[in-house]
């Protein structure tokens, strides 16, 4: 028997989410985010909500265990020191 497991967060985060936590994280960012979107990307905003993990916390005994925040974060950490190593 397959099934397909949803391992997320649990809420929805739009890009516009993501730059404003990668701006409060990296002060100075210059990231840009355009105000307008594409047809496509307006049907796409419309259908959009949260994947439901319920049957990966039943299954696994899993939970999300980072918001979003925390895991930005810890890659712009390992990131830094990666660069800083010189790799």
């Amino acid at each position: 028997c397959q099934r397909v497991l949803n391992v997320a967060a649990g809420r929805l985060c739009t890009p516009s989410d993501i730059a404003d936590i990668v701006r409060r994280e990296m002060p100075g960012a210059e990231i840009e985010i355009g105000e307008t979107l594409t047809p496509l990307e307006a049907a796409n905003v419309k259908m959009r909500a949260p994947l439901d993990i319920t049957m990966a916390g039943r299954m696994l005994n899993w939970s999300p265990q980072w918001p979003i925040e925390a895991g930005i974060r810890q890659y712009m950490t390992q990131y830094r020191q990666f660069v800083e190593a010189g790799r």
